[in-house]
Parts: structure tokens; sequence; C-alpha cells
């Protein structure tokens, strides 16, 4: 959501822009993900997770940094950086919904799904106000507010995994 108006408003990039990335990212899903899934289905949980949150915090960074190039480069470099959001998405997307499955107590396991739920679905129905807000006081406060929230949450969870 954010990305469009970056493009649009702050570099301004033609909207196709936008829409070649939006293309770019679903087709790298639909080719990757169930081979990086089926590839990391051994590791740790919370260490793939973990890791998505360190991919996504890079290309946070990556999409500030590229803003400031400027012009037709700006926009080319925020649809590479958006290959590396692409590969912590699918890290996200493929363990968190797992993670909380295998670390519920069995007869918790509804509650804990459900939370889960919840709090994505609460999370994203906040996140066009939150991001709108935050992109209107420039991308300057977005990408560092975006990368270091995500920081803290992938330290916390390789930090509370369960260690033996």
């Amino acid at each position: 959501m954010a990305l469009p108006a970056l493009l649009v408003l702050h570099l301004h990039a033609s909207a196709a822009w936008s829409s070649g990335i939006f293309v770019g990212n679903t087709v790298l899903v639909i080719a990757l993900q169930l081979a990086v899934v089926l590839r990391l289905g051994e590791r740790s949980r919370h260490t793939v997770l973990a890791a998505g949150g360190f991919a996504l915090t890079l290309s946070y960074l990556g999409f500030w940094a590229a803003g400031g190039l400027g012009g037709t480069a700006a926009a080319g470099a925020v649809a590479a950086v958006s290959v590396l959001y692409t590969f912590g998405e699918i890290l996200y997307s493929g363990s968190g919904t797992a993670l909380v499955a295998a670390t519920a107590p069995p007869h918790l396991l509804g509650r804990a799904l459900a939370r889960w739920e919840l709090s994505m679905g609460v999370g994203r129905a906040l996140a066009p106000a939150a991001l709108t807000a935050l992109l209107a006081a420039g991308p300057g406060v977005l990408w560092p507010a975006l990368a270091g929230t995500t920081l803290l949450s992938s330290v916390a969870v390789a930090r509370l995994r369960p260690r033996g």
C-alpha cells in the first residue's frame, strides 16, 4: 500500500511501476513460496520467522535508500528491493501460522490461532491509515519506523525461541 503512494507521490514515477512491482511480487510468490517453505521446513519456525523479519527490515531500509535516488533510477531501485521484500514476505507468511500452531498447548490451539488471526486482521485494517499517516510525514519517517518495529519484532522472535 505504501509503495504505490511512494512511487507516484514522492518519486513522481508512473503508476505503471506500481503495477509491475505487484505483478512481479505475485509471480515470485506463486513461483517460489512452496519451494522455499518446503526447503526450510526442517528449520526452526522461530528462525525462519525471524529471518523473514530481518529480510523485511532490510527491504524497508532499501526502499528508503532507493527514494533518495530520484526519478526512474529510484523506481527501478524500488522494484529491485521489492524482490527482497517478497522473499521476506514468503518467509513470514510461510512460518507465522505454523509457529503459532506448533507452540500452542493442544488444549489452547483454537484460542491461539484465533488470537493470531485477530491480530493479523486488526493489523490489516489499521495499516492503511497508519502507513498513510507515516508517509504523509515523509518517506524518512515511514521506512525507518517500519524497519525499527520489524527489527524489534524479529529480534524478540529470535531471542524468545526455545533453547535446546
